[in-house]
């Protein structure tokens, strides 16, 4: 090992220099602390350093001192220092690597190895010869060397922050509210319940009688015959598609499927009927039930139904459209007479007083009442009817055969005690002028009339009510007069439609080819009496031109005096 050399300073002996003299000694009390001389200390180490991470082996002092000779020999304990690193290196700020605040970091420091890292600089005070200790350049030290530095600075400068596991929140299509709004559109959209639809204008009688309503267009007139061909049907419901998406998708699709119940086959009507499982406790709650055409299916079909799993509690729409052999069990009417609000049962042969009292006793809420060519319905039951049913707006009692069955005394209680209406239909009734005056003085919001092939009716009410000077039926855009031969004054009627169009309200006045003769006739010579009075009073303003000019001239005269 190679040394250098160096020199002490000069000092003088005679000073009492306490670093030099210094003895320590095992005996102190606390009463020789005043006494004790001042040990100036080496560099403590803080246990929160860095260098701190480094464990001293042990310390091994060596001093000896000549007190005869007077020199003092110091010699500096060699320092061995090991550190052993870890098994594994750390990886991030939460591996089980320890920081300078943990407890196994700390640097276990004490009196004894304070003092023993001091150098011993004792001297004698007769002997100013004195050898100092020397400072080695290369000492030999046990040391190992860090492995992994790079990755112990990298987490102390950089931890590193591991993200938590993402937690995978529901999808838009696994939310049951969402999945039953884009159901219901899709319902809305496609499924299409079948149903009469009310026509814009009755088909003409014969070409004579289209060439009348479209003033001699033939062309018009073939078209206005052409048979009417039926909407294309489909029955590829994207509801069943849905059915076979997951469990929510077939649990929403079901229900809503299950609102609406129609046929408008009786081979299909009768499939349904012998795969019903009567075990289900699933109940099926319609809002609307509907069977379309069905002219052979029989009233145990309908019973069947009436013993499964069906509640009608929200049934809305009752409908048994040419049905001639059905009608509704009472099991219908009473479930659903909180809810009930619509009732189609046209062309039946079998639904009869005793149907109309059950259904107007308990269903009070009946908003539209269709029950055309159920001839088996009279007087009777239409007044148990205008007595419990006081919100109808559209009443339908419309027939060809047993017209002498409705009659004024049943209609005028009914149009009394049912002022929203907005639609009576009473075609082929035996109806007379009385019913015509309580109608033009209830029904203020009427909009649709049809009074076809009602024999009773007469001149007298026709053209009073719908006089110029009257104002009854401020609403009303459709009437219709058909097979009424016995009415002969018109004018009242076309004064009405004139009025009507004025106020840009269409009016539409339906009548057979003897009746619109008739009124192409009135309508003429309307026509050549408003041209007479053009005429008139055109020949009387050219007559009274010269007097005009000459009271305009004078006018003229007498402004220009008063200017001037």
């Amino acid at each position: 090992m190679k040394f250098n050399s160096t020199t002490p300073l000069p000092y003088d002996p005679i000073i009492d220099n306490k670093i030099y003299t210094y003895k320590p000694t095992n005996a102190s009390t606390n009463n020789d602390t005043i006494n004790c001389p001042t040990v100036k200390r080496a560099k403590s180490v803080s246990s929160r350093s860095l260098t701190a991470m480094f464990r001293r082996k042990g310390p091994t002092p060596s001093t000896s001192t000549s007190g005869n000779s007077g020199k003092v020999c110091t010699r500096r304990s060699k320092l061995r220092f090991s550190y052993t690193p870890p098994l594994s290196p750390p990886l991030s700020r939460s591996s089980s690597m320890k920081f300078p605040e943990e407890e196994q970091f700390s640097f276990n420091s004490s009196i004894e190895s304070e003092s023993e890292s001091l150098p011993d600089l004792t001297a004698d005070d007769d002997d100013y010869d004195v050898s100092f200790d020397i400072t080695p350049i290369d000492t030999e030290c046990d040391l190992t060397i860090l492995s992994h530095h790079d990755i112990l600075t990298n987490d102390i400068t950089k931890p590193t922050i591991q993200a938590l596991p993402r937690t995978r929140g529901p999808l838009i299509f696994e939310i049951p509210e969402i999945v039953h709004m884009i159901l219901s559109f899709v319902d809305i959209e496609t499924t299409v319940i079948p149903q009469e639809e009310t026509p814009i204008r009755r088909k003409p009688l014969n070409y004579k009688h289209a060439l009348l309503i479209h003033g001699g267009d033939s062309n018009k007139a073939e078209e206005s015959l052409a048979v009417n061909k039926p909407k294309p049907t489909t029955h590829s419901n994207p509801l069943f598609n849905c059915l076979l998406v997951n469990k929510l998708f077939y649990t929403t699709a079901r229900e809503i499927i299950s609102q609406n119940f129609y046929f408008t086959k009786e081979v299909s009507f009768g499939k349904y009927l012998t795969t019903i499982d009567h075990s289900l406790s699933v109940q099926f709650q319609p809002k609307s039930f509907v069977l379309h055409k069905l002219f052979h299916a029989k009233q145990p079909c309908l019973d069947r139904i009436d013993s499964t799993n069906m509640n009608f509690c929200k049934m809305k729409w009752l409908e048994l459209y040419m049905c001639p052999k059905l009608v509704p069990p009472m099991r219908f009417i009473i479930e659903s007479s909180q809810t009930l609000e619509k009732l189609v049962i046209t062309g039946s042969k079998v639904v009869d007083n005793d149907f109309i009292i059950n259904l107007a006793r308990n269903c009070r809420n009946l908003q539209h009442l269709d029950v055309r060519a159920c001839e088996l319905i009279s007087d009777f039951g239409i007044y148990q009817l205008s007595m419990y049913c006081r919100k109808l707006c559209l009443v339908n009692l419309g027939r060809k055969n047993r017209g002498n069955l409705i009659t004024d005394s049943s209609i005028i209680s009914l149009v009394n005690r049912n002022p929203r209406l907005s639609t009576i239909g009473l075609a082929g009734c035996h109806i007379s002028d009385a019913s015509i005056w309580e109608m033009a003085r209830y029904c203020k919001r009427l909009e649709r009339l049809s009074l076809n092939n009602c024999p009773n009716i007469t001149n007298n009410s026709i053209s009073t009510v719908f006089n110029s000077q009257a104002s009854y039926f401020p609403q009303l855009s459709v009437l219709e007069l058909r097979f009424n031969y016995h009415l002969t004054e018109w004018k009242g009627i076309i004064e009405f439609k004139r009025r009507q169009e004025s106020k840009n309200m269409i009016m539409l006045v339906e009548v057979c080819e003897l009746l619109m003769t008739r009124i192409s006739q009135q309508e003429l010579v309307m026509d050549k009496m408003i041209s007479q009075r053009i005429f008139s009073d055109i020949s009387m303003w050219v007559n009274e031109e010269e007097e005009e000019e000459s009271r305009y001239a004078e006018l003229i005269r007498r402004k220009r005096t008063s200017d001037m």
